[in-house]
């Protein structure tokens, strides 16, 4: 092998080993915004499968406000998230909290804030300071702050945004949340102003914004029966039906038999089956966006595919999405 060739080949596989490798990378980048959904306003990354592992994390770039929704699994995506809202208090739903408090420890982040059902907060207490206890940590894990909330309590989220708690419907104690954007917006006499002008006016005293206008963004129902739209159980809030993302679960799809015995079947452990949501397409018509999740895994991702979008009613169309991610990613 002449030395010039043999120079060539050295100088690629150093390449490679440093990294070099630009299609990889390129390739790679591309893999990582694969995962998150584009969804009018929000990118969202929902890793679900119904008794296994949830977790939902939105971003909403244009505001650079991000949250995440339950921690049955700590990924790359959501242990960047500062405000996580845990629904209820089964092991697809919680028991990640400890790997994403630890995770955001060894990369140098801040302390999250998991807002949990108020009965769980003593439990998940105890469940880190176990996590510490088999680790041999004599510090425990980096003070994480737990959050008991209830039903109609105002959570303060970062970027201008806030969260409120709401009754759903499931096996044991559950509860859902939407987030809202509260912007000010300049009084119209000032908006032809610099920021300089505006700062000035503002130390002299002056108010120079409007009340904050307030708009319901995201709902996250968790685990739920379709009870949570209507007043069977409990009154849903109104604003359940206005926001920008819906995401709700739809554990059961399938239509092998009667209908109705699939729908009682989905309401015993808790769930909603899809045709619930078709049945009841008008409930959603000043919804922006309805994301499916949490289905059964024994589901193909093919088969979800199909039945969510070929009987799909008139009225949703355009407007649902699905997240088979997690499924893809363990086949």
């Amino acid at each position: 092998m002449s030395g010039n060739i043999l120079k060539s080949l050295l100088q690629k596989c150093v390449q490679y080993c440093k990294g070099g490798n630009v299609k990889s990378k390129r390739n790679m980048a591309q893999h990582k915004d694969d995962v998150f959904l584009q969804i009018g306003d929000f990118k969202v990354f929902a890793w679900s499968i119904s008794g296994i592992e949830t977790s939902v994390v939105v971003r909403k770039p244009s505001d650079g406000f991000d949250c995440c929704f339950d921690m049955g699994y700590s990924s790359r995506e959501n242990v960047k998230c500062q405000s996580v809202m845990i629904s209820h208090g089964h092991m697809d739903h919680i028991s990640a909290v400890p790997q994403h408090i630890k995770k955001r420890e060894l990369l140098g982040g801040k302390p999250a804030s998991y807002y949990v059902p108020e009965h769980l907060v003593e439990d998940v207490q105890e469940l880190c300071n176990t996590y510490a206890k088999i680790c041999e940590n004599s510090e425990g894990l980096k003070a994480p702050n737990i959050c008991g909330v209830k039903q109609g309590d105002r959570i303060k989220l970062h970027k201008g945004h806030f969260a409120v708690p709401f009754p759903t419907v499931h096996r044991v104690k559950s509860q859902g949340y939407i987030v809202y954007s509260a912007k000010k917006q300049l009084n119209p006499e000032f908006q032809g102003l610099s920021s300089k002008e505006i700062g000035a006016r503002i130390r002299d005293g002056e108010n120079v914004h409007t009340d904050p206008v307030i708009t319901p963004e995201i709902a996250f129902t968790g685990d739920t029966t379709f009870q949570v739209f209507t007043n069977e159980v409990y009154d849903p809030p109104p604003d359940l039906f206005k926001v920008k993302l819906l995401i709700v679960e739809a554990t059961y799809i399938n239509d092998d038999c009667n209908i109705e015995e699939r729908v009682q079947q989905a309401r015993k452990w808790g769930h909603i089956h899809l045709s619930e949501i078709y049945e009841n397409a008008e409930l959603f018509k000043d919804v922006d966006n309805i994301l499916l999740i949490h289905m059964s895994d024994k589901y193909s991702c093919r088969y979800i595919q199909e039945k969510v979008f070929s009987n799909i009613p008139e009225a949703l169309k355009g407007k649902v999405h699905v997240s088979t991610i997690a499924k893809e990613r363990y086949l």
